[in-house]
Formats: structure tokens, C-alpha cells, sequence
């Protein structure tokens, strides 16, 4: 039993290492609040064995949602973009909204991504958004991820669900030589490319970013150097319509 741990915890080092997820989520948000969604989702070839991230009914279904999808294919990493302009953020809030899960994305029902105070001249939108690698199975291969969407407001929800059941491992933290520092983890969690990344139009009113930028316009969560799970932000847009 102790050799089949010491096997596996190798294996992960291995996988961890050689950098091989890559996972981006992008969000551009401008002043006419329009936005474009945008997620890249591709692992190093190697582990593919040949097969794609998504099967074909899959895309199939992704495709039928309204996402526009492109084949990614770079640095020895492939998968594929997935993207979608949406109208109004507006379609995508209320007032009422509260955490928000980026595990999955285009998940059917009453999905509100983010929090809105409406004013007369402007409104003020709150983001909070969590994100678990263990539950958008980041590490998995044989993702089988289902898209769906709310077409009532033709807007964009995110979410995904995974039937595949998860494996789980009982590691004896007690022996020696599996114990790892927190160098040797940050080190390996370098080898993977997992962000979320926000364009404003506006200086955000606050953000708990790893990265800020672009006098504060530019947001970013570094997933695999942080360990973030919570990603927090708050900005305001204004009511063109009613300035008018």
C-alpha cells in the first residue's frame, strides 16, 4: 500500500510539473455594459492520448448554447476557446445576487453573476465569485463536462457539471517521504496556467486581485500561485441612456 502512495504522489508531482492544465477565464466589461466572456480549457497533449478535452456531443451542445468554439493548440497544450459576447451585464444580475460558482460554466437556472445597486445615473455592480479546481475536476483528463444555458434573456450563465465520479486517494500524511514544504508545492503549482482575468472600464471601486493594473481597470487572479477561491470585485457603470 505504501509503494502504490508513493506511485501516485510521483505521478502528481510529474503531471503538476510539467505544466498540464491550462485554464483561463477572461472577462472584458465596457462602458456601453456589454461584455465578452471568454475561456480557454486545454491540458498537455501527452495526457489527452489522442482525445479531445470535449467529445463531440459536447461541443455539439456548447455550440447550440451560442458559444463560439476554436480548436487551442499551443506549446504542446490542446482544448479549445470558448467564448460569447453578452448584450447587457444587466441580463446577468440583480439585486439579490450573491456567490457565484466559476467551477462550471453555463449551468441552467436563475444564475446571477453579479450583485447590482441600480442608481439614477449610474449602477454599481458587485462581483463575488468562487472558484474550486477540485470541483471543475482541472486535473481530470477525461473531462465530461455538460453546457447549458437560461435563454430567457438570451445572457450568459456559467457552469458545468461532471458525472464522472471522483477519485479519491487516502494518503498517509504520516510517512516522511510523502510530506512535501510549501516550496516544493508552490513549485509545482508554477508548472500550471490557471487565471481569471477582468478588463473594466472603470477603475474598480475594490478587488482582492493578485494583479492590478492599468490604474486599476486591469484585474487579475493567479489561481495556482494564490490559492484563491474567493474573487471579489466591485465597479460601477453608468446609465448612458438616462445621461442621454
Amino acid at each position: 500500500m505504501k509503494k502504490l502512495r508513493n506511485v501516485v504522489v510521483l505521478l502528481v508531482i510529474t503531471l503538476l510539473l510539467t505544466g498540464c492544465v491550462k485554464y483561463n477565464v477572461n472577462m472584458e466589461i465596457r462602458k456601453d455594459k456589454s461584455m465578452n466572456f471568454e475561456m480557454i480549457y486545454a491540458m498537455n497533449s501527452s495526457l489527452l492520448q489522442g482525445k479531445d478535452v470535449f467529445d463531440e456531443k459536447e461541443l455539439k451542445e456548447i455550440k447550440d448554447k451560442g458559444f463560439k468554439v476554436e480548436k487551442y493548440d499551443k506549446d504542446n497544450m490542446k482544448g479549445f476557446t470558448i467564448s460569447r459576447e453578452i448584450k447587457n451585464i444587466d441580463y446577468i444580475s440583480s439585486s439579490d445576487a450573491k456567490e457565484y460558482s466559476l467551477s462550471a460554466i453555463t449551468k441552467k437556472g436563475d444564475q446571477k453573476v453579479f450583485k447590482v445597486k441600480k442608481g439614477l445615473f449610474k449602477n454599481k455592480y458587485t462581483a463575488n465569485l468562487k472558484f474550486d479546481s477540485s470541483d471543475s475536476k482541472m486535473s481530470n483528463g477525461n473531462s465530461n463536462s455538460q453546457f447549458r444555458e437560461e435563454t430567457d434573456d438570451d445572457d450568459l450563465l456559467i457552469d458545468s457539471k461532471d458525472d464522472d465520479s471522483d477519485l479519491d486517494l487516502d494518503l498517509d500524511t504520516d510517512d516522511s517521504d510523502l510530506d512535501l514544504d510549501t516550496d516544493d508545492y508552490s513549485s509545482m503549482m508554477s508548472g500550471m496556467d490557471m487565471s481569471i482575468n477582468v478588463k473594466l472600464p472603470y477603475k474598480a471601486l475594490s478587488n482582492n486581485a493578485t494583479e492590478v493594473t492599468n490604474d486599476g481597470k486591469d484585474l487579475k487572479w493567479n489561481l495556482t500561485t494564490s490559492g484563491a477561491q474567493s474573487i471579489d470585485f466591485e465597479f460601477e457603470l453608468y446609465n448612458m441612456t438616462t445621461i442621454y
